[in-house]
């Protein structure tokens, strides 16, 4: 009896130690835990990110997991005058090249990668094998209100440390992050393109 309720504490410690993987993904304790551009909102809290219209801006965090598969839940707030712009023209429904990558993440990736028009980037970064899995985050024109996004980031190499990145073309306005999560590929998560 009592291994059965020692084997049973050990598989639910294990079970919710892994629901999420990101440190502070509901922004409760302001930027902790967070890199980049964002800074702490109350109002909505989150962190909110200033788009530049001169350049790419992005907030991410060091994470640990040997998971293949990950889901992602990420619910944002644009501001009423928010503005994607994609870029330079040579960006905006093209490939971001592995030198505009470098330059935007400070690591090397193996490919390029597809940016669509009007939309933001939740990468995750593969140092070690030099490869980028990322989802395009579509925000329509004149959106407003608590807007959100969920997927799943496959073939993912099976070791631990990686980087999460919410990366955002240059252009006008804010975004605020309410909240993002990671966590084991379910069955029932649509699949990031």
């Amino acid at each position: 009896m009592k291994t059965l309720v020692l084997f049973l504490l050990i598989a639910a410690s294990t079970v919710f130690a892994r629901a999420d993987i990101l440190a502070n993904g509901n922004f409760s304790d302001g930027t902790a835990h967070w890199k980049g551009d964002g800074i702490a909102s109350s109002d909505p809290l989150g962190i909110t990110i200033q788009l530049d219209p001169a350049k790419w801006t992005k907030i991410f965090q060091t994470f640990n997991t040997g998971e293949e598969a990950l889901d992602f839940n990420v619910s944002y707030v644009p501001s009423s005058d928010c503005s994607l712009t994609s870029g330079p023209e040579r960006l905006s429904g093209r490939f971001l090249s592995k030198v505009d990558l470098k330059q935007m993440l400070g690591v090397l990736v193996a490919a390029p990668i597809k940016l669509k028009p009007r939309s933001w980037l939740v990468l995750i970064v593969d140092p070690a094998g030099n490869e980028c899995h990322y989802a395009n985050i579509s925000v329509a024109a004149g959106a407003t209100g608590v807007l959100g996004a969920n997927g799943t980031l496959r073939t993912l190499a099976a070791h631990e440390e990686k980087t999460l990145y919410l990366v955002f073309p240059p252009g006008d306005g804010t975004v605020t992050v309410q909240s993002i999560s990671l966590s084991p590929r379910t069955a029932s998560a649509p699949v990031a393109p």
